[in-house]
């Protein structure tokens, strides 16, 4: 048996954060006996500012209620970032693992439900700590029946040290979008993905309207610019590393 931590960012997802909290109030105890979760709030409501930490001038805060902690049987901390900057989950990953007390940690996306039987498995089942295991997927249905869907590639199951070894996410990249194929390509070139039969479910905003960030545009050249040859770049300065930590933050509650 092992404990595990659940990991995950959050930013104006808080109908979708109340599914969550129902879902891990409803599990058995000998399940929640062995679970911590860790929410980072990727800034709702803080001032709006750009990648390198400026602030945009006559940008509104979004009025959007943020993360807040409550009981659900287990141990349940968030955090929050206090700058609002576009696509900064990188960062909210980071800061997450490192307040993980487990040696386990699962890494999802505010928009994916762990079933009880999944994470069953996770706690049961033998799993090899230099290895980084990815998962199956169903996609939730209106009518609440599952669909399979091609699997995550960001979610993952491993230990803080691997996550660590590999450098983690490089907030250097923090505001562009599409930036976790980095710490994939990284992680998978440590340690080869192990797809599990477990199944994780895709709850999209047909099922709950903020199960997903809608309010900032993904693959937008004019803020993204070319990542690969960002990352090109990056990659043949001498001695770099992976940048941490670059959001100020807080503990909420």
């Amino acid at each position: 048996m092992k404990s595990i931590t659940i990991c995950s960012a959050f930013y104006e997802n808080a109908g979708m954060l109340k599914r969550q909290i129902e879902h891990f109030q409803k599990l058995p105890k000998n399940i929640r006996e062995h679970l911590n979760l860790i929410v980072v709030d990727d800034g709702t409501g803080a001032p709006k500012a750009r990648p390198d930490g400026s602030l945009i001038a006559g940008a509104r805060a979004s009025s959007a209620a943020p993360a807040l902690p409550c009981d659900i049987g287990f141990p349940f901390d968030v955090y929050r970032m206090k700058l609002d900057i576009r696509w900064n989950q990188d960062a909210c990953r980071n800061l997450a693992v490192s307040r993980a007390i487990t040696e386990w940690i699962l890494l999802i996306d505010i928009d994916h439900i762990v079933p009880e039987e999944t994470l069953r498995a996770l706690i049961t089942e033998v799993h090899s700590t230099d290895s980084v295991y990815l998962f199956a997927r169903q996609v939730v249905l209106p009518n609440g029946q599952l669909e399979t869907f091609r699997p995550a590639p960001n979610l993952f199951f491993l230990t803080r040290q691997l996550y660590w070894r590999v450098g983690g996410y490089d907030e250097f990249l923090r505001g562009k979008y599409g930036t976790d194929g980095d710490m994939r390509r990284r992680l998978f070139a440590a340690s080869p993905p192990i797809y599990l039969p477990q199944q994780l479910h895709f709850v999209t905003p047909r099922i709950i309207p903020d199960a997903c960030t809608t309010s900032y545009s993904r693959k937008n050249p004019d803020l993204d610019g070319d990542l690969q040859e960002i990352i090109e770049k990056r990659n043949q300065t001498p001695e770099w590393k992976p940048l941490h930590f670059r959001t100020e933050w807080e503990k909420v509650g």
